[in-house]
């Protein structure tokens, strides 16, 4: 067993020293706090290479497996490879001292090592610990190949026929490789800042040697801090707008695999994590060894349970994992959907969007609740097989490219079924017809006032045909109170990468709703009509009365 040299370091990432003390009792002194800490940020680790961490400047403990990396880690824009951090945790806000920390880490992941600055981004800020807990530390390192086939050939978001033609690549072109696919017939390469595949047949290596050191593509454990265990505080309840919280940012148009708290997960955007641990909480459901996990989604989306479940932007999950007598963090559960963050949750990262652009792939935005509502609408769409837009010259092997499609989904019969003219107050069964190959669908309801609160969506596994949804009144985020709505239904599959895309979409279909009687309405209430418009709980005029809206 490799011997550990661990050094704590009281070292500052990012705190603040450079006020005069001010009182904890007044939130006014956040701003100010903050703002220096961001500022101390930007000029300190502007140019943060890949795998590693950045010194700023107090109040930080880390530890490392090197006794030199813990010597020459202890002055303002200081620089550690993470592959000797074990871990790192930044200080709580400290008014009195005027102090919060930050921290910035620049993790590769499960990204090649091609484009400069694709890598993954964390910032502690506050009362945040991680530590590290990957073990893998092979380097993707790109090698050029080069197309060999007399016609354009087809980049597949996949490595299969059976996947999305991302583009083409020109004969005799040059293309990054990055890794080869279990069975060896595809080569992942760079394209568009992404992820592609060719066909291993049309292309050949400029070097032989660097092609066949390539990895096998995986969702392996690849880089330090990959895989990861991490607690924050409860936050300051003098100061909400300096969070205590860890904020992860992939780069853009790319997704990245993280273990997190012993969970596996898939990011492709702005994601902000933070803990309740057992022992900080009267909880009776949260054991003393046990921590509840927090993401909310501040930008894309994060995929988890086995790629069964999406959270979108302004949404949130949870799980909870318990330290077992090894002292490994276990996750108990499955991730769970949060629904959506309030506007008041979502306002204590709006010191995000201060970040300066040079520490970001691409600034940070708090969504709206609009933007978040709007992001869940369904696009009308034809009912198609979502077609490969390239002509039929492309290929994928020597021979003609004769099946074309996009998607292992068979949408030619997915349609919406009923109801297609008028529906009932109360629970009603929306039916469409199966889009065979869809791993799961996505049913949308609509307010056809696009007033706020009137988006109802649900996910449903692939095998269901049907979803029974509530649209009395008040029911379904107030969709129940409109006299018209909008329905559609959208089938998703999952590609070779393991990423989520929608094949096809049933035709939009608007619908008019029945209007109950006041009686239906006040006995669906659990109340009584006593008079004319009068609902009471309870078949007296002394009942209370129970307010039906307009």
């Amino acid at each position: 067993m490799r011997r550990f040299w661990i050094y704590i370091l009281i070292m500052g990432v990012f705190g603040i020293s450079i006020l005069p003390p001010l009182s904890a009792q007044e939130d006014d002194v956040c701003p100010p706090i903050i703002t220096d800490a961001i500022m101390l940020a930007g000029e300190s680790c502007d140019d943060l290479g890949r795998n590693s961490a950045c010194y700023g400047h107090n109040q930080v403990m880390a530890s490392f497996s090197s006794e030199d990396t813990a010597e020459n880690f202890s002055e303002p824009a200081d620089i550690a490879e993470l592959a000797d951090v074990v871990s790192i945790s930044t200080a709580a806000l400290n008014a009195d001292e005027s102090v919060w920390g930050l921290a910035l880490m620049n993790v590769q992941a499960n990204i090649p090592d091609t484009i400069p600055g694709q890598a993954v981004l964390f910032f502690l800020m506050g009362e945040t610990e991680v530590e590290n807990r990957a073990t893998q530390l092979t380097e993707i390192v790109p090698t050029n190949i080069t197309i060999t086939a007399s016609e354009r050939v087809n980049i597949r978001s996949g490595a299969g026929r059976n996947f999305n033609a991302l583009g083409t690549a020109d004969p005799n072109s040059v293309q990054s490789a990055t890794g080869i696919s279990e069975d060896g017939e595809w080569v992942r390469v760079v394209f568009d800042d992404a992820d592609g595949w060719i066909s291993r047949s049309l292309i050949t290596p400029q070097d032989e040697t660097a092609f066949n050191n390539l990895p096998i593509a995986s969702e392996e454990i690849l880089s330090p801090m990959q895989a990861f265990y991490f607690t924050t505080g409860a936050g300051s309840p003098t100061c909400k707008t300096a969070p205590d919280a860890l904020v992860i940012q992939s780069p853009e148009r790319l997704s990245v695999n993280l273990t997190i708290n012993g969970a596996k997960v898939k990011i492709g955007s702005t994601i902000v994590l933070t803990t309740v641990m057992g022992d900080d909480t009267q909880d009776d459901e949260l054991a003393d060894n046990c921590r509840r996990t927090e993401a909310i989604v501040l930008d894309g989306e994060l995929v988890t349970n086995r790629n069964s479940l999406q959270i979108p932007i302004g949404h949130s999950a949870f799980f909870t994992a318990c330290t077992d007598e090894n002292g490994d963090v276990v996750p108990q559960d499955d991730w769970e959907a949060d629904g959506i963050v309030s506007e008041e949750r979502l306002a204590q990262f709006a010191i995000l969007e201060t970040l300066p652009e040079g520490l970001l792939h691409y600034p940070i935005r708090i969504p709206t609740r609009d933007e978040i509502e709007e992001a869940l609408r369904p696009t009308p769409a034809p009912n198609n097989n979502n077609a490969n837009s390239s002509d039929n010259t492309n290929q994928d092997n020597n021979d003609d490219d004769d099946d074309d499609s996009t998607s292992g989904v068979d949408c030619s019969n997915f349609y919406a079924v009923s109801p297609s003219d008028e529906i009932q107050w109360g629970v009603q069964e929306f039916r469409w017809s199966p889009a065979v190959g869809a791993e799961f669908y996505y049913f949308t309801l609509v307010r056809n006032d696009n007033l706020p609160g009137s988006v109802f969506i649900s996910q449903v596994g692939g095998v269901a045909e049907s979803v029974f949804a509530d649209v009395g009144m008040g029911a379904l985020y107030q969709v129940g109170r409109a006299t018209d709505v909008i329905w559609q239904v959208e089938a998703w599959a999952q590609d070779a990468n393991g990423q989520y895309y929608k094949a096809c979409s049933t035709d939009t279909i608007r619908v008019r709703r029945n209007i109950a009687s006041f009686t239906d309405i006040c006995n669906a209430l659990g109340g009584v009509e006593i008079a004319p418009n009068d609902c009471r709980d309870g078949a007296s005029f002394t009942a209370p009365v129970i307010t039906i809206p307009n």
